[in-house]
């Protein structure tokens, strides 16, 4: 018989008492009209930024392209060394790159904005009790569905508390948020 804990509960409460910095979980619950709305505008936002990034790099690359094509337009200011060309293949890069990235994220968002009501969709918590530069986090509880949220954790509830952490009853709740709230003030 192994001492693995069984439930997400457990799981999370044997993390917690070990003394990880580093700790996940997941709750389902339906997306609200709110964060609906919220990944709308993202999207959007989303979708331009990708739009003008593809814009700037077309007007950055303009130069070269001409060269390539004396006929149809005429170049400004041809690339003449190889420092020229490994700038232009740097920003073909960096621009490319950028605009993937945001359409990565606009993808992401349009999955939440599209989610069924009445579907629960999984929330990613994390409890960081040191600020990390390998997860970019600083201390504290985040919440990650669509974009990363850093709930206030000091003005929780007992039903904020619930609604965040692995299903248990209202004690082991109390209990183990009065850990997390230790682990996070260093005591």
């Amino acid at each position: 018989m192994s001492n693995t804990p069984d439930t997400p509960f457990a799981e999370l409460l044997h993390a917690v008492q070990s003394n990880a910095t580093h700790i996940t979980w997941q709750k389902s619950s339906p997306i609200s009209d709110r964060e609906r709305g919220d990944a709308k505008k993202a999207m959007k936002r989303f979708l331009l930024i990708t739009f003008l990034t593809l814009l700037m790099l077309i007007d950055k690359m303009s130069n070269y392209f001409c060269y390539f094509l004396p006929r149809v337009c005429s170049p400004r200011n041809p690339p003449q060394s190889l420092a020229d060309w490994l700038l232009a293949l740097f920003w073909l890069f960096f621009y490319t790159a950028l605009s993937l990235n945001f359409f990565i994220m606009f993808k992401h968002q349009r999955k939440i904005a599209n989610h069924p009501t009445e579907q629960s969709c999984p929330i990613t918590y994390t409890l960081q009790t040191k600020a990390s530069f390998r997860y970019f986090l600083d201390k504290g509880i985040f919440a990650s569905r669509g974009m990363n949220l850093h709930p206030d954790w000091q003005n929780f509830t007992a039903t904020d508390w619930a609604e965040i952490l692995p299903t248990a009853t209202l004690n082991e709740v109390q209990q183990l948020s009065q850990m997390i709230i230790q682990r996070l003030n260093n005591q």
